[in-house]
C-alpha cells in the first residue's frame, strides 16, 4: 500500500491489524444490516396497506410503500437472511395457491353445467354470473406487467415483489405475456 510509505514499520502493522478488525467488524454490520432489512420487508408484508398515513389534511391518505435492494460483494449471502424472514409467506402463498387450483376447478365446472343448462333450454351460450376466483398472495417473483397489474388487484391488502437478482426484478418489467421476446 502507498498509503504506508511514510508510516514507521510499528505503525503499519497497528494500521493493518485495525484494518483486519475493521474489516471484520464491517462484514459483521453488513450481516446485521441484511437481516434488520429482510425483517422490515416481512414485516410490511404482514401490515400491508392496513396502515395508512393522513397528509395534510383529511382528504389526502397514503398507503406507505417500501423498497428494499440488498446489495453487496458476491458471495456475501444476502439472500439467505431474505429468504429466512420470507419462508411462512411462501408456505402461505403455496397453500392459498392451491386452494386457488381447488376453487378454479369448482368454477370451471360450474361455467360448463351453466353452458349445457343452456343448451337444453335453447338459450345463448351466456354463462349465468359466476364470480371468478381470485389468487390471493403476498409475494410475486417471476412476473409480467399484466400478472403484477393482476396480482396487485386481486391483492388490496398489497403484493411483495421478491428477486434475487436486481437485474432480473428489473427486466421483468419489460417482459410481455404474449410476445414470447423481451422488448
Amino acid at each position: 500500500f502507498k498509503i504506508f510509505s511514510n508510516f514507521s514499520k510499528s505503525s503499519s502493522k497497528i494500521v493493518l491489524k485495525s484494518n483486519k478488525t475493521l474489516s471484520f467488524s464491517i462484514l459483521l454490520m453488513i450481516k446485521f444490516s441484511l437481516k434488520s432489512a429482510s425483517i422490515l420487508f416481512a414485516l410490511s408484508l404482514a401490515v400491508g396497506n392496513y396502515i395508512k398515513l393522513k397528509v395534510k389534511g383529511e382528504d389526502w391518505i397514503e398507503s406507505p410503500i417500501l423498497w428494499i435492494v440488498l446489495v453487496g460483494k458476491p458471495g456475501i449471502n444476502k439472500t439467505a437472511p431474505l429468504k429466512t424472514f420470507i419462508k411462512l409467506f411462501k408456505m402461505k402463498d403455496a397453500e392459498s395457491y392451491e386452494d386457488y387450483k381447488k376453487l378454479l376447478k369448482e368454477y370451471e365446472q360450474k361455467v360448463r353445467e351453466s353452458k349445457k343448462k343452456n343448451r337444453k333450454k335453447n338459450e345463448s351460450d351466456d354463462v349465468e354470473m359466476i364470480a371468478i376466483p381470485k389468487r390471493n398472495q403476498a409475494l410475486i417473483s417471476d412476473f409480467t406487467p399484466e400478472a403484477m397489474s393482476e396480482a396487485h388487484e386481486n391483492n388490496p391488502r398489497g403484493l411483495g415483489i421478491y428477486s434475487d437478482e436486481l437485474l432480473t426484478w428489473l427486466m421483468n418489467f419489460s417482459r410481455y405475456k404474449n410476445s414470447g421476446e423481451e422488448q
